[in-house]
């Protein structure tokens, strides 16, 4: 060790360590802060081990096949051998973040071994994540938790419960009374039948693409979520023509869908009926897989039902070769945006994947929107295809030196 790193005192020592700190899943890892720390030297242990900030979060990484990191044998003896309760023990009076990495196929669960640990220390918990595999399961979440302070859930459930079964599930949760955060991975059943305070919430993730929400479910759980400001869904599927009442959601703010094969042919109206959205601000589709012929997002009625729109992101998926596609939708809202100044007019931001050669088009979209009194101007995020090609999107952003400042290139490098 270096004299310098050996005089640094212990005050930043801390504030150091916290900023090695990675993602949840990583923490434990021997590689990883905050044990690497620890076999840097006796003095950096000493400062570690104090350091309470370190020592408040254990989530399992998935145990999905192919994961090196931990195996579930690794993970049990663990958790048998008190290691949570050593992990815990460390971290004064802070509120704990516990649980394991949800998939969309996890092979097993650690849950039978995790309910002990969440009796001991409910009241602390601000965060929990859960696995259910098994039927048997749901019966290990019954009973009378005392979650205080949780702020956040996040429970995949691969059985295939029932609308019934998932109602009469009779946990805890739904009387937490900071609960605000919910992410719910259901492989079967209506997400709104879980008993969460929905009431309450201001973000929800439902990701599953292979249950993804109907029309009733989609309206359901906007009216069950007043407060909801951030949502990420899986594309609602069976859309037909809506003639009923719509109902006016003015809290979102924030909505990321997830847009997969499934039910691709009825979608323009999903984000102006049966719910509108205000004032919705930024917007992002992660395409799953692309169409050619699949309708459109926009249609006039859309665009006139978000006239608060900041920001737009559209995600595409990458092939085998790493190619980068371009879904049909990118092409239209760039067309519709080029073509109708008052398509969004409040736009600020777009992120996006783009051929490179049809690059003057976004530089277009750049020039129609530019800064202009409290207006900042448009500013375009490209995710170039082909990726690479360094000297041609150098080449372009040599010859919009009026531009370079607002378009950002972010696959130029080989």
């Amino acid at each position: 060790m270096t004299t310098h790193a050996r005089t640094l005192p212990p005050e930043l020592l801390e504030e150091i360590f916290v900023y090695c700190l990675p993602e949840d899943t990583d923490r434990l890892n021997p590689g990883n802060a905050p044990m690497a720390l620890c076999q840097v030297s006796s003095c950096w242990r000493l400062v570690a081990l104090a350091k309470h900030r370190l020592w408040d979060t254990v989530i399992f990484p998935s145990l999905r096949a192919g994961n090196s990191g931990i195996t579930y044998s690794k993970a049990a003896k663990f958790i048998q051998t008190g290691g949570v309760e050593r992990w815990f023990n460390r971290s004064g009076s802070r509120q704990l973040s516990f649980g394991e990495e949800g998939s969309s196929s996890p092979p097993s669960s650690l849950i039978a071994l995790l309910v002990p640990i969440v009796t001991k220390y409910a009241q602390r918990f601000r965060h929990i994540s859960l696995i259910i595999t098994e039927l048997e399961h749901c019966e290990l979440i019954r009973g009378d938790f005392l979650f205080d302070n949780l702020e956040s859930l996040s429970i995949c459930c691969t059985p295939r419960l029932t609308n019934a079964q998932l109602q009469q599930l009779d946990t805890s949760f739904a009387s937490c009374p900071k609960l605000k955060h919910v992410s719910l991975t259901l492989r079967k059943g209506d997400p709104s039948r879980f008993p969460v305070p929905w009431s309450q919430l201001i973000s929800i993730r439902v990701d599953n693409p292979f249950n993804p929400l109907k029309l009733r479910r989609w309206t359901r759980l906007f009216q069950g979520c007043p407060n909801l400001q951030h949502a990420t869904i899986a594309k609602p599927v069976d859309w037909s023509q809506y003639e009923g009442p719509v109902l006016e959601h003015e809290a979102l703010t924030s909505l990321r869908l997830l847009i997969s094969t499934i039910g691709r042919n009825d979608q323009s109206e999903i984000l102006c009926r049966p719910v509108r959205f205000p004032n919705l601000r930024h917007l992002q589709f992660d395409f799953w897989n692309v169409l050619a012929d699949a309708s459109p997002l926009w249609n006039p009625e859309t665009q006139r039902s978000l006239p608060n729109l900041q920001s737009i992101a559209l995600t595409a998926p990458i092939s085998e070769g790493s190619s980068l596609e371009i879904p049909v939708d990118v092409e239209d809202i760039v067309q519709q945006v080029l073509t109708n100044t008052e398509t969004f007019p409040g736009l600020t931001h777009m992120t996006l994947p783009y051929h490179i050669s049809q690059i003057n088009d976004i530089a277009g979209l750049l020039r129609l929107r530019p800064p202009a009194g409290n207006f900042p101007g448009l500013t375009v995020s490209v995710n170039v295809k082909p990726p690479g090609r360094q000297e041609t999107c150098n080449g372009i952003l040599g010859k919009c030196p009026d531009l370079k400042e607002r378009l950002y290139l972010l696959n130029p490098a080989p």
